[in-house]
C-alpha cells in the first residue's frame, strides 16, 4: 500500500493499517496493489 505522503507499506494476511491522510498536501486517498498472483481482499472504511 502506498500512502499519498509517499510511505509504502507491505502488508500480510491478518495486518492491519490505520492511515489518516496526514501531511499529504491536500492530497486524500490510498494506491493498493498485489504483489504476486495471489488474490487480495481489502476493506476499506472511509470517514473514521
Amino acid at each position: 500500500m502506498e500512502t499519498m505522503d509517499g510511505m509504502v507499506v507491505e502488508m500480510g494476511p491478518g495486518d492491519i493499517s490505520f492511515g489518516g491522510d496526514q501531511g499529504t498536501r491536500g492530497r486524500q486517498g490510498h494506491r493498493s496493489w498485489a504483489i504476486g498472483d495471489t488474490p487480495v481482499e481489502l476493506l476499506l472504511i472511509p470517514g473514521l
